[in-house]
């Protein structure tokens, strides 16, 4: 996956290609240093140039991808559907209670 935006890479495609196992290539933005950094799940670029050696190299590298995705456990579960369902349970509650700590205030 290509991501050439240079203002946001946190788009959920790249969330889910990273989960994937799916190889990215995206510029030095956002979270990407920290989750393609070492180089194990795409690659950081920093101009054209390199974006488009970085899209040779991997798809030239094709079959050595496939093999190491096969064996890479899903990447970024903080960002998971179970993160995402537990961060919303979490602030649900919270306003549940500030509600309900709300409606206190104005009987009292």
């Amino acid at each position: 996956m290509v991501v050439n935006g240079r203002t946001d890479c946190s788009p959920w495609p790249l969330f889910d290609a990273l989960r994937a196992g799916v190889p990215v290539i995206a510029p030095r933005v956002g979270w990407t240093p920290q989750w393609l950094g070492d180089g194990e799940r795409g690659r950081l670029v920093d101009d054209v140039a390199a974006m488009a050696q970085a899209i040779d190299e991997i798809v030239g590298q094709r079959d050595a991808w496939q093999k190491r995705r096969q064996q890479m456990p899903p990447q970024c579960p903080e960002f998971g559907m179970r993160a995402w369902l537990d961060a919303n349970l979490r602030l649900a509650a919270e306003l549940a209670e500030r509600q309900a700590e709300d409606k206190q205030r104005a009987v009292a």
